[in-house]
C-alpha cells in the first residue's frame, strides 16, 4: 500500500499531513514532509513523481437530483423544539427566534429535492492518476472566487458550500512522495453586519485537513468582508475526500454551516429543487462520484461512491433512504 492510500484506502490521506496554507495567490506551492509514520511505509510505491496521469479538464457536464425517499421522514417536530429550546434559553433569545425554522432538512413538497446535498466527482485510482486543472484554477472557470457566510437571525447563510482552495501542479504532480500542490484564490470569509456578538468555530475531523479555531467575528459586511474572518487564512484549509469542515457558533450553538473543500471545482451544493449541476468535466474516463447530506451523511456507498464513466452530458440522480 502506497504513501498516498495508507489511511482511507483510495483516498488522497497524504494531502492531510502537509501543514502549510493553500490560500495566496496563484502560483505559490505547498510542500512538506510527513513526520514520524504518518505517511505509511515505502512498499507499493505507485505515487512516485512523474507516474500519475493527468486527466485534463474538458467540456462534460454531470447533472441531476438528490431527493428524499418516499416513506423516509426527518423528525422535523423534534428538530423544531430542541431549536426552540436552545433558543428560549439563550440571551439573545428575542433576536434570534426566527433560527427556530429548522434547516436541516429542507425538502421540497412535490418534487421531494433535498437542498444543501453536496455532489462531488473524484479519481477512480488516486495512486495513478489525478485531475489536471491548472487552466480552470487560473482562469476562475467552474468556481466562485469568494464566499461569503452571512449571519441572519442567528443562522448561517449559505448553510453548505464547496471550497476549491488547492490543486495538484500538473508539471510535478508528486515531489518527495507527496502531493505538489499550488493554491488558488478562493478565499472563505465570515461577517458579523448586526450589532450582537458571533463567534465562528470552524473545526477539522481530519487533522491534515487544516487546523481548528475559534474566534469572535468582527463588524463587518458584504462590501467588505475582508473585515470579518477569513476562515480560508486563519483556518489553513487544505482538502478531504472524507469530512467537510464543520462551522458552529458557541454563542449560539445551534447555528451550523458546511465547507467541503476539494484539490478541483468538480463539486456542486444542490438547489432548493434539490438539483445540481457540475460542468468543465473530463470526457471518455472513469471516475467515482459521491454524494453527502448533513442529515444523513454519505447516500451512496460511502466516501467510494460509485463508478460513473463520463460523457459530455451526463445525469446521475440520489435517493435518501435514511436519516441519521
Amino acid at each position: 500500500m502506497s504513501r498516498w492510500t495508507r489511511n482511507i484506502g483510495l483516498l488522497l490521506m497524504p494531502a492531510l499531513v502537509l501543514s502549510v496554507a493553500l490560500m495566496g495567490c496563484s502560483g505559490d506551492k505547498d510542500k512538506a514532509k510527513p513526520k514520524g509514520k504518518e505517511g505509511g511505509d515505502k512498499s507499493g510505491q505507485e505515487g512516485k513523481a512523474g507516474e500519475l496521469k493527468a486527466i485534463k479538464a474538458g467540456k462534460g457536464v454531470l447533472t441531476g437530483k438528490v431527493t428524499l425517499a418516499k416513506g423516509v421522514e426527518p423528525d422535523y417536530d423534534a428538530i423544531t423544539e430542541s431549536l426552540k429550546k436552545q433558543i428560549a434559553e439563550n440571551k439573545n433569545k428575542t433576536i434570534c427566534e426566527e433560527a427556530s425554522k429548522q434547516k436541516e432538512w429542507l425538502v421540497d413538497k412535490d418534487s421531494r429535492g433535498v437542498k444543501n446535498a453536496f455532489v462531488w466527482i473524484r479519481p477512480v485510482d488516486t495512486d495513478k492518476e489525478f485531475f489536471d486543472v491548472k487552466d480552470l484554477a487560473e482562469g476562475g472557470k467552474g468556481f466562485t472566487q469568494r464566499y461569503v457566510i452571512d449571519q441572519p437571525h442567528c443562522t448561517f447563510d449559505p448553510r453548505a458550500l464547496v471550497l476549491f482552495p488547492v490543486y495538484l501542479d500538473p508539471s510535478k504532480p508528486v515531489e518527495d512522495e507527496e502531493p505538489n500542490l499550488v493554491r488558488t484564490k478562493q478565499r472563505l470569509y465570515v461577517i458579523n453586519p448586526y450589532d450582537i456578538e458571533h463567534n465562528t468555530k470552524w473545526e477539522v475531523e481530519d487533522k491534515g485537513l487544516g487546523r481548528g479555531d475559534s474566534k469572535v467575528v468582527p463588524k463587518s459586511d458584504q462590501e467588505h468582508p475582508e473585515k470579518g474572518l477569513d476562515v480560508t487564512e486563519l483556518g489553513k484549509l487544505k482538502f478531504s475526500y472524507t469530512t467537510p469542515v464543520q462551522i458552529s457558533c458557541s454563542i449560539h450553538p445551534w447555528m451550523r454551516s458546511y465547507a467541503w473543500s476539494f484539490p478541483h471545482p468538480y463539486a456542486a451544493v444542490t438547489n432548493d429543487k434539490g438539483e445540481y449541476k457540475i460542468e468543465n468535466l473530463p470526457t471518455g474516463v472513469k471516475v467515482r462520484v459521491v454524494a453527502w447530506h448533513e442529515g444523513s451523511r454519505f447516500i451512496n456507498g460511502g466516501p467510494e461512491g460509485e463508478e460513473l464513466e463520463l460523457a459530455n452530458t451526463n445525469t446521475k440522480d440520489f435517493e435518501i433512504k435514511k436519516v441519521k
